[in-house]
């Protein structure tokens, strides 16, 4: 496990600028970056499969905690900005040893994930989402030389953002049964050599 580093942020990319999503300032004054997360997550087609329209104040702790505590070393909160849009999406950045996908397949100690959301439906299918993700993968590849490979698990069910991660150049792997979904394992492999994703063992899936 890599000791004490939280995810790394995304190398931006000359279309889209990731930038970390900033918490309430401790002074009491309110973050910008909260107020649209939490509003993105009131939307209805995001709040369908996200499931998390939950009260500003609980967001502020999420970013706060993803930023300032122990859990800044599993998910990095990230926005993806264009020149000419704005913020457009949410990603959250994971590193799969920490994360509850890693008994799902056998991970190696670099392997990231990633979450994302766009927030205005306006912008959905506009093929903005599989340009965030696959300059999100290159940009995490750019920032950290030894991960292999990006992984996601959106909902098996949620079409859009399925054929969205395959245009960024995700493999569809497996299913993969979580509490709240029915996830596609799906993974952005560096090279040939790192895909397909490999079945943890009985021994490797025991707690």
């Amino acid at each position: 496990m890599i000791e004490g580093l939280p995810p790394p942020l995304p190398v931006s990319s000359r279309t889209w600028t990731f930038r970390a999503a900033e918490p309430d300032a401790g002074d009491g004054r309110r973050s910008p970056d909260v107020d649209l997360v939490h509003a993105w997550m009131h939307e209805p087609h995001v709040e369908r499969w996200w499931h998390e329209a939950w009260p500003r104040q609980k967001w502020a702790e999420v970013v706060h905690a993803f930023r300032a505590t122990k859990h800044a070393l599993h998910t990095l909160p990230v926005l993806a900005l264009s020149e000419s849009m704005g913020a457009v999406a949410f990603l959250q950045v994971y590193r799969v040893p920490l994360d509850r996908v890693r008994p799902f397949y056998s991970y190696e100690e670099h392997d990231l994930g990633v979450h994302i959301a766009i927030g205005d439906e306006a912008k959905t299918n506009r093929k903005l989402g599989r340009s965030i993700l696959r300059d999100t993968c290159l940009g995490l590849f750019a920032a950290d030389p030894e991960c292999r490979r990006v992984v996601a698990e959106p909902d098996a069910d949620n079409v859009m953002s399925v054929r969205a991660f395959e245009a960024a150049g995700f493999r569809s792997e497996y299913t993969i049964e979580l509490p709240e979904k029915t996830g596609l394992l799906m993974a952005f492999p560096r090279g040939e050599a790192d895909s397909p994703l490999r079945r943890p063992a009985v021994s490797e899936a025991a707690p």
